[in-house]
């Protein structure tokens, strides 16, 4: 079923209600050729006309009527995105008004089917409606005479789908239909290309997680999660210590850190959350986060100002733990004064044996292997690491006295075959699943999930 096939379309005026007033938009401003935009290419739209991120779930829910009260900050996306005023969406609009908004929107519409970048597009929606007519009337202009550049092919990318992570805490069942939203590697926004995905060689991208691909590739990595009680609070702590930044969305038992360089974080709220008691077993990690710093003993005061737990210092790196408890390290690099995620390292009982599973499963290929320690992926392209220790303990989903702590979400076409290949490396299938998430674990116990667009 697609995502959009409860929502219906607006043919008449704009409408009273929020939801009649964002369908009226998305029908009048569709891409030449072909219907309206599906909410997840709506998200990616707004994201390039005016570089906010939406999630697709917060789209749907708009057109759906069920997010009456949405944030300022999204109002305001939607309206530079279709060039209306964000008083549009609270006003009733008349007759009149709405034949010169239906005008507007078809316009720009026409100004997105030719090849000018998302920088160009935010200068026109900013100009005054005076001004943007002018520019409009040239492109329609040039249009007709065949003048217009036109768009061309897309850069290679993969078929894209995204989606937030099942494993929901035990207090809170399986998990929670999550988010998607469609991306691109390029400039041109996929909802108004026109093209057909298709895999490429070599380097793509998956929700916005470069992977080499591997000729056994299951799914791409997706993201990595981490449970915890106060997901704001960890969300604030991250933004300030590494200068993430939050995808917006209206959930209030997720939220989506973007690193900028390619990784995303999910905070999954998990009420009756055990913090890990590292380095102990009884209470273990489960698996932790690299950072690179320039100066780690300048970045570990930071963090603990932040709210971090100082843990144990190290001549080449500093080991934290975050407001949930979650450890983390701080190692040295000079070279970079940013702090950036060189990577995420699983515990296991084998990590030669944990690595061959997950460089199957994420189309990885393992760039690493000594004794007790493995690593898949290269460097600078989110990497997975493992880590062997003595006396491991296995989390128990969704047993909370055995959290999973952290755990990946990797993104797939075709579940039932996705599945039936995990299971052939050496998956479990586990008692959770949604409308685009099923829950597994790996030969060491720790769930992952498989996500996919609805």
């Amino acid at each position: 079923m697609s995502d959009d096939a409860t929502v219906g379309t607006a043919a008449g005026p704009a409408g009273h209600t929020l939801a009649d007033k964002v369908n009226w938009l998305i029908d009048r401003a569709r891409p030449a050729g072909r219907g309206p935009n599906t909410s997840a290419e709506l998200a990616a739209l707004i994201e390039w006309a005016t570089g906010e991120q939406v999630s697709y779930i917060t789209v749907w829910k708009l057109r759906n009527g069920q997010a009456a009260n949405p944030q300022m900050k999204l109002i305001a996306a939607l309206a530079r995105t279709f060039g209306v005023p964000p008083g549009f969406f609270f006003d009733d609009s008349d007759e009149n008004q709405a034949g010169l908004l239906r005008d507007q929107v078809a316009l720009l519409a026409l100004v997105r089917d030719v090849h000018i970048s998302s920088a160009q597009l935010r200068v026109i929606l900013g100009l005054s409606p005076k001004a943007r007519k002018a520019i409009i009337d040239l492109v329609v202009a040039l249009t007709v005479r065949g003048e217009a550049p036109q768009r061309g092919p897309p850069v290679t990318c993969l078929d894209h789908q995204t989606a937030k992570p099942a494993c929901a805490a035990a207090s809170q069942g399986p998990g929670r239909l999550a988010q998607i939203r469609r991306e691109e590697s390029g400039d041109v926004p996929p909802a108004m290309s026109g093209f057909r995905w298709r895999s490429g060689p070599g380097i793509g991208r998956i929700g916005g997680m470069t992977s080499e691909q591997h000729r056994r590739a299951i799914g791409s990595l997706r993201a990595v999660a981490l449970d915890a009680p106060d997901i704001d609070l960890l969300a604030t702590f991250y933004e300030q210590l590494a200068g993430w930044r939050r995808v917006l969305d209206d959930d209030d038992e997720w939220i989506t850190i973007d690193s900028g360089d390619g990784w995303r974080i999910g905070l999954q709220r998990a009420t009756d959350h055990v913090p890990p008691h590292w380095p102990d077993q009884d209470r273990p990690q489960q698996a932790h986060l690299d950072f690179r710093v320039p100066d780690i003993d300048a970045a570990a005061e930071r963090a603990q100002q932040l709210g971090a737990s100082l843990l144990r210092r190290n001549e080449r790196w500093h080991t934290l733990a975050d407001p949930a408890g979650h450890p983390f390290d701080l190692c040295v690099n000079p070279d970079d004064p940013r702090t950036t995620l060189m990577g995420v390292m699983l515990d296991c009982p084998d990590a030669k044996a944990l690595s061959h599973f997950y460089a199957e499963l994420l189309g990885k290929p393992v760039t690493y292997e000594a004794d007790g320690v493995a690593m898949i992926g290269e460097d600078g392209a989110q990497p997975v690491m493992f880590q062997q220790v003595e006396q491991y303990t296995a989390p128990r989903w969704p047993d909370p006295a055995y959290p999973q702590q952290i755990h990946l979400d990797v993104t797939v076409r075709d579940v039932d075959a996705a599945e039936r290949a995990a299971l052939d490396i050496g998956a479990i299938r586990l008692d959770g699943a949604g409308p685009n998430w099923r829950v597994y674990a790996d030969p060491a116990g720790k769930p992952f999930c498989l996500v996919w667009m609805v």
